[in-house]
């Protein structure tokens, strides 16, 4: 596999499909190939036009009114707010699980499916 022959690393097993629905068709592949398609249940960013501020002040609601799971974050906004939430998850003692931990624990949130 390219991404292999190019990092040495193995690729990641898990796809989040662009605005977050695949079709049936997109799951049966992935899922043949030994891909895990994966949602979210907090996204930290619901106005795409959002600074990395008010992404951060829409997380940090959700956290405090006691919402967990897979967050969703995009690079172009997290990079502005990241170490913040990692301060607050710590000073919290909120644990942060790897995909394959929470998939593990908690098992994979339901993907919204196209009708294509």
């Amino acid at each position: 596999m390219r991404i292999r022959e190019i990092s040495g690393q193995e690729p990641s097993r898990y796809v989040r499909s662009p605005g977050g629905s695949v079709s049936a068709p997109a799951e049966d592949f992935c899922s043949k190939n030994g891909y895990s398609v994966v949602y979210w249940h907090i996204n930290a960013e619901p106005d795409p036009h959002a600074g990395p501020q008010e992404a951060l002040k829409h997380l940090m609601a959700e956290l405090k009114a006691g919402k967990r799971g897979i967050i969703l974050m995009h690079d172009r906004t997290a990079s502005g707010y990241l170490q913040e939430l990692v301060n607050y998850l710590k000073s919290n003692r909120i644990p942060v699980l790897t995909l394959e931990e929470w998939e593990k624990a908690y098992g994979l949130p339901d993907v919204p499916h196209t009708a294509h």
